[in-house]
């Protein structure tokens, strides 16, 4: 006997005419067992009831359910007819009692015959002129120019198989036509093996590649195109044996398919041995379904036709996001009093616990004190920005201001303080955290610090009182920006001047503002600016004074907002010397991954040097451009800079839009099969019950991983409308993923889990994440899906990458699942999805016409890249300046003159204008600081990011190394051409950053994903430290857009 027939094929027998599988295997992402292994069994089962006389002609076989390799298959013969020449029998296949698969097989005895003829065998190239398919990936291998690219998992199976396999070629003329070819033959020497086992080797062996040829005219049938196969399943097998033969030697299959409809797929086989003998035939017929157009559809489809359409009329509500207490506002009101009380007792729990088993579970009491507060908090967050329904909203306000209230008592709580760190400092307890547990203590221990806990009591009440102070002041910041500018603070713009503007755009000014004529008679119009027609106006006015005057009065800004502006800055300032800080940039970077500001700092100059070549080559362009129609001073000012920009593109002449081409749902579908590709998780539509969703145009998505298991819910309020807040693209979550079987009981009721948002794994359960993604895309009607721009599609990925970072950051724990991790961190896996959405590989799987079907030329894809990065050095500049001025708002030093008084923060900016960071090169009008205006009065990031701003620009960096050096980025200007769908990275990428969330170092999760064997260890040793060197080598790194 040969090991791999005994390891594939053998059988015990476990009572009469029964037999038991020895070995099962199932490929990677298939639903269940191989299906050639099971038709190999079976007709090993059935051949040992015959006598010796007798050899197999035919095997006609039925799949009835996916077998599974977790239990053995169990085949049961039964003798149906025993005759002279032929005898039947028919084999039954089960697992755990139920029967997955039948077949039919048909023994003759010996019997010559005069009548013979058989089809010629094609002329093809011998085996041995043939490469083997892990050879064949090796090649690819070196054709990509990495060490790491090789498909580990499809290497792996070709090792265990029985079967070594060479593929063939087919000519130019039939590429593409329902034809393959291969020659085959069993591993090791079955020389001493009777026909029988021969038979059933080859009957294994004809499973292989059969009922692919039925995909090839849609080019479905390679593994690059599995992604796109929603099923392909045997539903039958029938193999006819003509000759004897010896599987052991090479044997042809060639193979064709006459149809494929009706989603099924038939094709037929002959297998010749090398001398030409058709030595037998096969058939199959299978299931042959591309994935769900359904997910596409929930996004292109008007709301009518949609599987959300009946969102909220029919049935019993189930509540918001399937949870049962937020089914209407007074339940939401009354969910926020009871995850109160559930807090209190979980308080008392920590505060009691004394024995060292329940001072054990203090951390888990914390985590889960967090969970039942933002289950509610979040939602409520959630139902504030996009309910259409203000009783909803207005419970929400009240529900968030008296949790949020709460949770501020908590974090100022003596007592949970004292019993964490009680906690921590006890060896004998902390030696049995797990690395995550460690994390969410030192998260939960850092919170408690930063809110003055160890203060003394008039000191904490300072605290307490500045906290509140510096909320009312960002308030009151944010609210500056929604006040309409003082009427005296119009431009009087020229009518004449509005004609190069679009037409909408001057209908907009000319009936939001007064006109009136001057002394001369010339028509001026008394603009009230808004962001709207200020932009419009610096991109297209052609008169250069217009374009200062709406410069000066835009970026002047609103003096309140500056006071305001300054107020909170000093707040801030006084708060973080309160608690022992050196300045509040030292504070809010503390657990950050720069860790303080002079890090942060030599981060921004690494990346200053770097680009000023860029943006001085970018401006001598666009003086260039200016020189052609201008003469006289070559000088160009802040207010020139969109127009000349624009100017440059019109000049180069307009390129075909990619609209047509980005449907949501062919988006959306496009993510779909990238993620099944690197992380082999897919998104699968789902039908919202009654109540679930807040508005009928709200999608929902399940994401499923290989074996079907759900991992988490994504709701998507993606479309347009009046009753939305304007936040943009946003990802909120819901609901965090966290292990719920070892909760700690208290007296007071929990707040239920839905059965559909909790799994089990392992013998453990778990709450599924809960995320929803907000933006604001035009809504699809009858004929027209809602077609994105190249930045809409980048918008959605990024968003979506945000997403896949809460189904995949799973490690036990709420307070660090997912996207709560450093606010220097959590933009990595999303900027990296932005990669992905500008491949020319990637947006081939699904960006195509959406009348036509045609695909997008990649070529145009190629020019529009080119023009955007024309100016992408300006956008680097203005992210690094900003990021720099967050800093100095920061610092120890606010008012750099020290004189005390009011506007140090415009001077704070013009210095920041005269750093050689920023004003070396003839460009320093184009970027520097104007005269009378505040620019700062605008900066709104100055609440959400205080003092970590340069977050974007940071995982700008570490994406663009990532996408390199992990999964070998496809950008045109390399010669090599690698495929970033590599599955292999995407593991690794997964098992490195993602999975941990919050729950690892984020220095030692970029340094091990990095770490890919071409990369030096000195670097690798200093990134995982995560020093200052750290951050310079970090700020060495190019930029990958510019």
């Amino acid at each position: 006997m040969v090991a791999f027939y005994e390891r594939t094929l053998e059988l015990e027998e476990v009572g009469p005419d029964t037999y038991l599988s020895v070995d099962l295997w199932r490929p990677k992402g298939n639903r269940g067992v191989f299906g050639g292994q099971v038709i190999g069994q079976a007709l090993a089962a059935a051949s040992k009831t015959v006598g010796g006389g007798f050899r197999c002609n035919s095997f006609h076989c039925y799949f009835l359910a996916p077998g599974q390799n977790t239990e053995m298959i169990a085949y049961e013969v039964r003798r149906i007819r025993q005759g002279s020449s032929y005898c039947s029998r028919l084999v039954i296949a089960k697992q755990s009692g139920r029967v997955i698969f039948m077949a039919m097989a048909s023994f003759q005895g010996p019997e010559p015959s005069v009548l013979r003829h058989q089809y010629a065998m094609p002329k093809v190239p011998p085996p041995e002129s043939l490469i083997s398919p892990e050879e064949h990936l090796r090649l690819k291998q070196q054709q990509n120019n990495t060490t790491k690219d090789i498909d580990v998992d499809r290497m792996a199976e070709h090792d265990v198989l029985p079967v070594e396999t060479r593929h063939i070629s087919m000519p130019k003329d039939q590429q593409g036509l329902p034809v393959k070819a291969l020659w085959l033959r069993a591993k090791g020497d079955m020389s001493e093996l009777g026909h029988s086992h021969h038979q059933s080797m080859l009957a294994y062996a004809s499973d292989f590649a059969l009922l692919s040829t039925s995909l090839r005219p849609f080019r479905l049938d390679s593994p690059e195109a599995k992604h796109r196969l929603s099923m392909l399943v045997s539903l039958d097998h029938t193999i006819w044996f003509h000759e004897p033969f010896r599987a052991d030697e090479w044997l042809l299959y060639v193979m064709e398919s006459p149809r494929t409809a009706s989603g099924r797929g038939l094709a037929v086989g002959r297998i010749y041995t090398r001398e030409g003998v058709l030595v037998a035939s096969t058939a199959q017929e299978g299931a042959t379904k591309e994935e769900d157009v359904s997910l596409r559809d929930i996004f292109d489809l008007p709301t009518k036709t949609t599987l959300g359409s009946r969102w909220f009329h029919q049935g019993q509500p189930t509540g918001l996001l399937m949870e049962s207490r937020f089914v209407s506002p007074k339940l939401l009101l009354q969910s926020g009093k009871e995850a109160v009380a559930e807090a209190e007792a979980l308080v008392q729990k920590v505060l009691n616990a004394e024995t060292a088993a329940e001072r054990r579970t203090v951390i888990k009491c914390l985590d889960q004190l967090s969970d039942s507060l933002c289950r509610v908090m979040d939602v409520a967050e959630l139902v504030r920005q996009v309910h259409p329904d203000s009783s909803w909203q207005n419970a929400a306000d009240e529900v968030y201001a008296g949790m949020f209230s709460y949770m501020n008592q908590l974090n100022t709580h003596v007592g949970l303080y004292g019993k964490l760190v009680e906690v921590m400092d006890d060896h004998e307890i902390s030696c049995t955290f797990s690395p995550v547990e460690r994390e969410v203590a030192m998260s939960f221990r850092r919170d408690f610090e930063r809110s003055g806990i160890h203060l003394p009591k008039d000191a904490h009440a300072h605290f307490v009182g500045l906290s509140s102070d510096i909320q009312e002041s960002s308030r009151g910041f944010l609210k500056s920006q929604s006040l309409p500018p003082p009427s005296d603070h119009a431009v009087a713009v020229p009518v004449d001047h509005l004609r190069s503007l679009p037409s909408q755009v001057s209908m907009h000014i000319l009936q939001s503002s007064s006109t009136r004529k001057r002394a001369d008679g010339t028509a001026v119009v008394d603009l009230v600016l808004d962001e709207y027609a200020a932009h419009y106006i610096l991109r297209d006015c052609t008169d250069d004074a217009t374009r200062e005057a709406v410069y000066r009065a835009w970026q002047f800004g609103s003096t309140a907002a500056v006071d305001t502006l300054e107020t909170l800055l000093e707040q801030r300032r006084a708060l973080s010397h309160l608690v022992g800080f050196e300045s509040f940039g030292h504070m809010a970077l503390e657990d950050k991954m720069a860790k303080s500001p002079s890090h942060v700092e030599e981060f921004l100059r690494g990346l200053a040097t770097q680009a000023q070549p860029k943006w001085n080559t970018a401006i001598n362009a666009l003086h260039r451009v200016r020189s052609k129609t201008r003469q006289g001073s070559q000088q160009m000012f802040p207010w020139d800079r969109d127009y000349w920009m624009s100017k440059q593109q019109m000049d180069k002449g307009a390129l075909p839009s990619l609209h047509s081409y980005f449907s949501l749902g062919r988006v959306v579908l496009g993510l779909s099969r990238v993620f099944k590709s690197l992380y082999g998780v897919e998104l699968r539509a789902a039908s919202p019950q009654p109540g679930e969703i807040w508005h009928p145009e709200v999608r929902k998505l399940e994401v499923v991983d290989e074996d079907g298991k759900l991992l988490g819910l994504i709701y998507c309020d993606v479309f347009s409308r009046s009753s939305k807040a304007h936040v943009g693209a946003a990802h909120f979550t819901a609901r965090c993923a966290r292990r719920i079987d070892d909760d700690v009981e208290v007296s007071v009721a929990s707040a239920p889990h839905s059965s559909r948002t909790v799994v089990e794994r392992d013998g453990q359960r778990f709450q599924l994440p809960v995320v929803v993604l907000i933006c604001d895309f035009p809504v699809p009607v009858e004929g027209s899906p809602s077609l994105l721009s190249w930045s809409n599609v980048e918008t959605i990925f990024h968003e979506m990458g945000h997403a896949m970072h809460s189904m995949l950051g799973q490690n036990g724990f709420h307070n660090v699942a997912g996207t709560r991790c450093p606010v220097d961190f959590v933009e990595l896996p999303s900027i990296l999805m932005e990669h992905f959405a500008r491949s020319p590989h990637v947006l081939s799987l699904f960006a195509s016409h959406y009348k036509t079907g045609a695909p997008l030329p990649l070529e145009l894809v190629t020019k529009h890249a080119e023009r955007r990065r024309e100016h992408a050095a300006f956008d680097l500049h203005a992210q690094l300046f900003m990021s720099a001025l967050d800093q100095r708002y920061h610092s120890p030093v606010l008012d750099p003159a020290g004189t005390g008084d009011g506007g140090w923060s415009t001077r704070s900016l013009i210095e920041l204008h005269k750093d050689a960071m920023f004003s070396e090169g003839p460009g320093t009008s184009f970027f520097g600081h104007v005269e009378d205006t505040q620019w700062q009065s605008r900066f709104t990031h100055l609440i959400g990011y205080g003092a970590s701003y340069y977050s974007y620009l940071f995982d700008r960096v570490l994406a663009g190394q990532i996408w390199d050096r992990v999964f070998h980025g496809d950008q045109p200007q390399q010669q090599v051409v690698g495929n970033p769908l590599s599955r292999l990275a995407g593991e690794r990428f997964k098992n490195e950053v993602l999975r941990w969330g919050g729950g690892r170092d984020p220095w030692q999760s970029l340094a091990a994903v990095l770490d890919n064997g071409s990369t030096r260890h000195g670097e690798i040793d200093a990134v995982a430290q995560g020093s200052k060197s750290a951050m310079r080598i970090v700020g060495g790194w190019k930029l990958p857009d510019i």
